[in-house]
């Protein structure tokens, strides 16, 4: 049975109600946080807010683009979109993109708009382009709404709904001004084929939070800003514990300075003067000692906000790069380097593969973002969020594409990741409830979404290229032909005929003695002459049983004869 205490909405109406009857004469702003504070429907509010999982669970994109009518639900954890060119893969990311844009302007302010539906985007002939979500906390509270982008105007025009996500940003904004510090908020992001979408500056850490949705959205990048944020990042940590220290330490200078004037004053003094420098060298030292102890107390402080996302960066880098232990930036040379230390080598940073940097800059900027976002959790990678990923395997090696999705969602457990790939490695890392497949259905001519009925995560990418994807495990050359033409010659217990002996020459020629396929083509050899002695004997077993039970036929045959012969001779005989 459904508890009222779940439902976000009613238990925001129920403080609200309260509000108005008992405290509705206070004036006071300080007042009503107070009262609001210590309200058990706000406490219930701020609880679900915070075990909240925003999570999409479904998209309907309606006469969009070469887009009739798909409708898309999407598992939890995540989802990989896969199919041909121009079956829409790129229009659902874009669908969602411009959705979670008036998400984030509804948490930021009351008046709040987002990216609209372009006017070319709506497929030709429709009056209208249509973009539904359904946005899921949890199981008792969802965030149905619509976008609509019309052609007609007026009374005719097909209008937006954004009502319930209207009410449940109200809820979210009221309960951030009241308690700002501890109410956890989701991270909506998309990365494009230009990723990363990186933050501007490392100086945002200490900003306002809502700053970490700025330009989420969009699909802008450059190296030079990536670069410059490890090295001011690596430079705040540095700095929010050295200047104190460095204070401190001059300051304890000072006294080593005043302590050795006080001691060259000490041997022309006289006894009372030396008794009081003695005295007055103690206290300074005592003053150093303190000064010390300060100092160690900074150092042994808690991570500051800087060292911590610096802390976190390097501890995902190990788990994103094998035998990768940290990002440092190497100042050895008289300039800000930033390098990666892989078995103590260090490597620049600008020098690494494109697919390397882009995943590095992905994973530090989701790092960043949370940061900021959600600043009072101890590990920012809990919070949260959906992440749009399109083409995940762009640039990165085939080893890497068989890893990086269960590497990100290591990284970041709480993160819904809905991504798109062309790359039979990716595919075969996921499970298939996870998979989407759009197909274009030629009768209708729309497009349709599967999903595979056997498994697909373990599976090998010659098996996803060819039973997930219909396509060959090899293109259609001639001598691609000329393998299967041979294959077929084995196949037939024609493998020593001279065409297959001539094939044999060609392919070995092309492909080189040692390659993979020739080696395959020997096993198919060896396999098929393994089958003909297995048959042979069986024949052989079969003639050794027939002349078996023929010779057995002709003793039974025989003894009959002989029993009946003497059976009539016993006759006989009684007569």
């Amino acid at each position: 049975m459904l508890d009222q205490r779940d439902l976000l909405l009613d238990q925001y109406q129920l403080l609200c109600q309260d509000w108005r009857r008992e405290a509705k004469d206070v004036a006071d702003v300080a007042a009503k946080k107070a009262y609001f504070r210590q309200h058990p429907a706000f406490i219930r509010c701020r609880e679900i807010l915070n075990k909240a999982d925003y999570t999409v669970q479904s998209i309907l994109v309606e006469n969009m683009k070469r887009l009739d009518h798909l409708s898309i639900h999407f598992n939890p954890r995540l989802t990989v979109l896969i199919g041909e060119n121009a079956t829409g893969k790129t229009t659902v990311c874009e669908s969602l993109t411009k959705a979670f844009s008036w998400i984030l302007s509804a948490i930021k302010q009351e008046d709040f708009a987002g990216a609209d539906i372009d006017l070319d985007e709506i497929k030709h002939g429709k009056l209208a382009g249509k973009i539904t979500i359904d946005l899921l906390l949890d199981a008792h509270n969802h965030i149905p709404f619509s976008l609509v982008r019309s052609l007609q105007e007026g009374a005719h025009a097909i209008p937006s709904n954004f009502d319930d996500l209207r009410a449940y940003a109200t809820v979210i904004r009221d309960i951030l001004s009241i308690d700002s510090t501890s109410v956890t908020l989701p991270l909506f992001i998309f990365y494009g084929v230009n990723r990363p979408n990186f933050m501007r500056s490392a100086r945002e850490i200490y900003l306002h939070r809502a700053s970490a949705y700025d330009h989420a959205l969009e699909d802008k990048v450059r190296v030079s800003d990536m670069i410059e944020w490890f090295i001011m990042l690596d430079n705040l940590s540095q700095q929010d514990k050295s200047s104190e220290v460095r204070d401190l330490q001059i300051f304890q200078a000072t006294l080593q300075e005043t302590i050795a004037g006080f001691k060259v004053k000490q041997q022309q003094a006289d006894f009372l003067q030396n008794s009081l420098l003695s005295e007055m060298i103690t206290e300074l030292e005592e003053k150093i000692a303190e000064a010390q102890e300060k100092i160690d107390a900074i150092k042994a402080r808690p991570f500051t906000t800087a060292e911590k996302l610096k802390a976190l960066v390097n501890e995902t880098v190990q788990i994103l790069i094998p035998n990768a232990s940290a990002i440092l930036v190497d100042r050895s040379s008289g300039k800000a380097r930033v390098v990666l230390d892989i078995f103590g080598e260090k490597h620049d940073i600008q020098y690494l593969s494109h697919g390397q940097r882009s995943v590095l800059f992905m994973v530090a900027d989701l790092l960043s973002r949370l940061e900021i976002l959600n600043p009072h959790l101890e590990d920012p990678r809990q919070s949260p969020g959906i992440v749009i990923i399109d083409e995940i395997e762009l640039h990165l090696h085939p080893t890497w594409q068989q890893t990086i999705i269960d590497s990100l969602l290591k990284i970041f457990p709480n993160i819904q990741f809905i991504i798109t790939t062309h790359s039979p490695q990716v595919i075969s890392s996921v499970h298939k409830d996870q998979i989407r497949f759009l197909k274009n259905d030629f009768e209708t001519h729309e497009v349709k979404v599967h999903s595979p009925t056997f498994q697909t995560r373990g599976l090998s990418s010659d098996n996803i290229l060819l039973r997930i994807l219909n396509i060959a495990d090899a293109p259609d050359t001639p001598e691609f032909q000329k393998y299967q033409q041979l294959e077929k010659l084995i196949e037939n217990n024609l493998g020593d005929s001279e065409e297959a002996q001539k094939l044999y020459q060609l392919l070995e020629k092309h492909f080189g003695a040692e390659s993979l396929e020739m080696e395959k083509l020997q096993s198919l050899k060896r396999l098929q002459a393994m089958r003909q002695r297995i048959l042979a004997r069986q024949g052989q077993l079969k003639s050794a049983n027939s002349a078996k039970k023929e010779i057995d036929k002709k003793e039974i045959d025989s003894m009959d004869k002989e029993n009946r012969t003497k059976s009539k001779e016993q006759q006989g005989n009684k007569e």
